[in-house]
């Protein structure tokens, strides 16, 4: 017992001397140097995560860590956390498809598929594709979308409407694009009607900033951080996320991250973090140093 404690010690230090002359020896024997530093989540728990990604983030797209794309913060725990996560929704998602099948399951029951259904949670009967197609768009007249955009605006308060918003005739699918024409007929790579000139006027007016536009899988950038900052702030009433915080584990790293930026910025060293966004993120209450639980 204290000597396999020892050796998961030197393990996990990365001791040079144990790296090059017994680390792969006791590999090979079978000995188990890396360490659980985690409690097995219960279905409630994981059923609890997952409602509250949903709630947070609008949709079910669980992002894989283990995609380059995917930003779940530099820190092994995030990254291993985020990967048992994403393997529960995969699970799921696999044992409803062998369920379709008549094929026996461990996990998952007919109660639990109707928890799932209960918040929106979409089963698919075929396997994940890496790069999934957009959704189709479909044609909703002018007033209508205006009507949208106006129910969304009071709902959340802003019109940075996610591109995976699918919600309202996948209104985030039609903001996309609505900014990418507002972008081609800025830079004089396609022409619009003057009608439709006016349309953009009215958006613009509405706050609309033409500024939603698709995003690989897992990406999330700085302005979508501050928002969902922003939100966790108005819910808890501060802006001290904790690191391994489940509903949002990036937003969690996110927060880590700014923070080393701002120790580097604070240094007058090479940093992500500009000025601008330090003032911004200072005016929300939003602390430089964390308390020890976060």
């Amino acid at each position: 017992g204290g000597w396999l404690k020892c050796q998961r010690k030197l393990y996990s230090k990365k001791d040079t001397n144990f790296m090059a002359n017994h680390c792969a020896k006791l590999e090979e024997l079978g000995v188990p140097l890396r360490q659980r530093h985690y409690t097995v989540a219960t279905w409630d728990d994981r059923f609890q995560q997952l409602v509250e990604f949903g709630r947070v983030n609008r949709h079910f797209n669980i992002p894989n860590p283990d995609n380059p794309d995917c930003l779940v913060g530099e820190h092994t725990a995030d990254i291993a956390e985020a990967r048992r996560f994403y393997k529960f929704v995969s699970r799921v998602q696999t044992e409803y498809r062998a369920l379709q099948k008549g094929l026996p399951v461990v996990m998952l029951t007919d109660e639990r598929i109707a928890q799932l259904r209960n918040i929106g949670f979409e089963f698919s009967t075929t396997p994940h594709r890496t790069r999934p197609e957009r959704r189709s768009v479909p044609d909703v007249d002018w007033s209508t979308r205006m009507q949208q955009m106006e129910a969304f605006l009071s709902e959340m308060g802003h019109l940075r409407v996610d591109p995976n918003y699918f919600m309202y005739s996948n209104l985030g699918g039609w903001a996309v694009k609505m900014s990418e024409l507002h972008q081609s007929w800025q830079e004089g790579r396609e022409y619009v009607p003057p009608e439709m000139v006016e349309k953009f006027n009215q958006l613009s007016a509405m706050g609309f900033g033409f500024d939603v536009f698709p995003t690989r899988r897992g990406e999330r950038s700085w302005e979508d951080s501050f928002g969902l900052l922003l939100q966790y702030r108005q819910e808890t009433g501060s802006c001290r996320v904790p690191h391994h915080y489940k509903a949002d584990f990036r937003l969690g790293s996110w927060v880590a991250v700014q923070r080393k930026d701002y120790k580097l910025l604070a240094a007058g060293k090479p940093s992500r973090l500009t000025h601008d966004r330090a003032r911004r993120l200072e005016s929300i209450g939003f602390e430089w140093v964390a308390r020890q639980r976060e």
